[in-house]
Protein backbone atom coordinates (compact mmCIF):
# COMPACT_ATOMS: atom_id res chain seq x y z
CA UNK A 1 0.00 0.00 0.00
CA UNK A 2 1.26 3.48 -0.86
CA UNK A 3 2.26 5.82 1.94
CA UNK A 4 -0.39 8.43 2.74
CA UNK A 5 0.33 12.14 2.77
CA UNK A 6 -0.41 12.24 6.50
CA UNK A 7 2.04 9.42 7.21
CA UNK A 8 4.67 11.12 5.05
CA UNK A 9 4.20 14.45 6.86
CA UNK A 10 4.53 12.79 10.28
CA UNK A 11 7.60 10.83 9.17
CA UNK A 12 9.29 14.01 7.91
CA UNK A 13 8.38 15.96 11.04
CA UNK A 14 9.87 13.19 13.17
CA UNK A 15 13.05 13.17 11.04
CA UNK A 16 13.39 16.90 11.77
CA UNK A 17 13.09 16.42 15.52
CA UNK A 18 9.37 17.12 16.01
CA UNK A 19 8.02 14.76 18.64
CA UNK A 20 4.72 16.45 19.48
CA UNK A 21 1.88 18.07 17.52
CA UNK A 22 -0.84 20.17 19.13
CA UNK A 23 -4.34 20.46 17.76
CA UNK A 24 -7.85 21.41 18.71
CA UNK A 25 -11.21 19.74 18.14
CA UNK A 26 -12.43 20.24 14.60
CA UNK A 27 -9.17 21.71 13.30
CA UNK A 28 -9.42 19.82 9.99
CA UNK A 29 -6.15 17.91 9.90
CA UNK A 30 -7.78 14.51 9.43
CA UNK A 31 -5.18 13.41 6.88
CA UNK A 32 -2.38 14.01 9.35
CA UNK A 33 -4.38 12.35 12.13
CA UNK A 34 -4.74 9.31 9.88
CA UNK A 35 -0.96 9.19 9.65
CA UNK A 36 -0.77 8.45 13.37
CA UNK A 37 -1.87 4.90 12.56
CA UNK A 38 1.53 4.41 10.91
CA UNK A 39 3.76 6.80 12.90
CA UNK A 40 1.90 7.31 16.19
CA UNK A 41 4.77 5.86 18.19
CA UNK A 42 7.17 8.53 16.86
CA UNK A 43 5.09 11.68 17.20
CA UNK A 44 2.66 12.46 20.00
CA UNK A 45 -0.64 14.23 19.29
CA UNK A 46 -1.92 16.50 22.06
CA UNK A 47 -5.45 17.76 21.60
CA UNK A 48 -6.86 20.62 23.65
CA UNK A 49 -10.20 20.26 25.36
CA UNK A 50 -13.25 22.32 24.46
CA UNK A 51 -13.06 23.98 27.90
CA UNK A 52 -9.55 25.21 27.21
CA UNK A 53 -10.61 26.68 23.89
CA UNK A 54 -13.53 28.42 25.62
CA UNK A 55 -11.19 29.90 28.24
CA UNK A 56 -8.93 31.32 25.50
CA UNK A 57 -11.96 32.78 23.73
CA UNK A 58 -13.04 34.43 27.02
CA UNK A 59 -9.53 35.83 27.53
CA UNK A 60 -9.52 37.23 23.99
CA UNK A 61 -12.85 38.96 24.58
CA UNK A 62 -11.48 40.55 27.76
CA UNK A 63 -8.38 41.98 26.05
CA UNK A 64 -8.16 45.65 25.29
CA UNK A 65 -5.77 47.66 23.22
CA UNK A 66 -4.72 50.78 25.14
CA UNK A 67 -4.93 54.18 23.52
CA UNK A 68 -2.74 57.21 24.22
CA UNK A 69 -5.12 60.17 23.82
CA UNK A 70 -2.29 62.71 23.85
CA UNK A 71 -0.37 61.12 20.96
CA UNK A 72 -3.38 59.61 19.20
CA UNK A 73 -1.74 56.16 18.94
CA UNK A 74 -2.05 52.74 20.53
CA UNK A 75 0.89 51.85 22.82
CA UNK A 76 2.10 48.36 22.00
CA UNK A 77 2.77 47.75 25.69
CA UNK A 78 1.55 49.38 28.87
CA UNK A 79 3.14 52.84 29.20
CA UNK A 80 5.28 52.27 26.09
CA UNK A 81 4.66 55.80 24.82
CA UNK A 82 5.76 57.25 28.18
CA UNK A 83 9.32 55.86 27.86
CA UNK A 84 12.15 57.89 26.35
CA UNK A 85 12.96 57.06 22.74
CA UNK A 86 16.04 55.00 21.94
CA UNK A 87 19.02 57.12 20.91
CA UNK A 88 19.33 55.89 17.33
CA UNK A 89 21.70 58.72 16.40
CA UNK A 90 24.33 57.44 18.86
CA UNK A 91 23.87 53.77 17.96
CA UNK A 92 26.41 52.91 15.29
CA UNK A 93 26.08 50.09 12.75
CA UNK A 94 28.16 47.82 14.99
CA UNK A 95 25.46 48.16 17.70
CA UNK A 96 22.94 46.07 15.77
CA UNK A 97 21.14 43.86 16.40
CA UNK A 98 20.40 45.70 19.60
CA UNK A 99 19.51 42.54 21.53
CA UNK A 100 23.07 41.31 21.12
CA UNK A 101 24.71 44.54 22.25
CA UNK A 102 22.51 46.04 24.96
CA UNK A 103 20.90 44.57 28.09
CA UNK A 104 17.17 43.85 27.94
CA UNK A 105 16.75 46.14 30.93
CA UNK A 106 17.96 49.10 28.87
CA UNK A 107 15.91 48.19 25.79
CA UNK A 108 12.61 47.63 27.59
CA UNK A 109 12.78 51.05 29.22
CA UNK A 110 13.00 52.80 25.85
CA UNK A 111 10.77 53.26 22.83
CA UNK A 112 12.45 50.80 20.48
CA UNK A 113 11.10 47.57 19.03
CA UNK A 114 12.60 44.77 16.98
CA UNK A 115 9.20 44.36 15.32
CA UNK A 116 6.11 46.43 15.98
CA UNK A 117 3.60 44.05 17.53
CA UNK A 118 0.95 46.74 17.26
CA UNK A 119 1.53 46.89 13.50
CA UNK A 120 1.13 43.10 13.39
CA UNK A 121 -2.13 43.42 15.34
CA UNK A 122 -3.39 45.95 12.79
CA UNK A 123 -2.69 43.41 10.05
CA UNK A 124 -4.31 40.46 11.81
CA UNK A 125 -7.25 42.40 13.26
CA UNK A 126 -7.57 45.19 10.73
CA UNK A 127 -11.28 45.63 11.38
CA UNK A 128 -10.50 46.77 14.94
CA UNK A 129 -8.70 49.90 13.71
CA UNK A 130 -9.88 52.80 11.57
CA UNK A 131 -7.85 53.85 8.53
CA UNK A 132 -6.75 56.98 10.43
CA UNK A 133 -5.61 54.93 13.43
CA UNK A 134 -3.65 52.61 11.17
CA UNK A 135 -1.91 55.54 9.50
CA UNK A 136 -1.04 57.24 12.82
CA UNK A 137 0.16 54.00 14.44
CA UNK A 138 2.23 53.05 11.40
CA UNK A 139 3.86 56.50 11.26
CA UNK A 140 4.59 56.32 14.99
CA UNK A 141 6.16 52.85 15.02
CA UNK A 142 8.05 53.01 11.72
CA UNK A 143 11.00 55.05 13.08
CA UNK A 144 11.10 52.97 16.30
CA UNK A 145 11.39 49.58 14.58
CA UNK A 146 14.90 48.20 14.08
CA UNK A 147 13.72 45.21 12.02
CA UNK A 148 15.73 42.56 13.85
CA UNK A 149 12.83 40.22 13.10
CA UNK A 150 12.14 38.67 9.72
CA UNK A 151 8.45 39.51 10.21
CA UNK A 152 8.98 43.27 10.35
CA UNK A 153 9.56 44.06 6.69
CA UNK A 154 6.74 41.93 5.28
CA UNK A 155 4.15 43.09 7.82
CA UNK A 156 5.11 46.72 7.42
CA UNK A 157 5.11 46.38 3.62
CA UNK A 158 1.56 44.99 3.61
CA UNK A 159 0.30 47.78 5.87
CA UNK A 160 2.19 50.60 4.17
Amino acid sequence: MAETVGAYVLKRLHEHGVDRIYGYPGDGINGVLGGFHEHGEDVQFVQTRHEEIASWRDAAKAMKIPYDEELGVHPQADNFTKHDRWDFADTGPDGYPLLLHYPYFDLYRKQVVKQADLVMAMLVRGEAFSAEEKARNFAYYEPLTVRDSSLSACVQAVLA
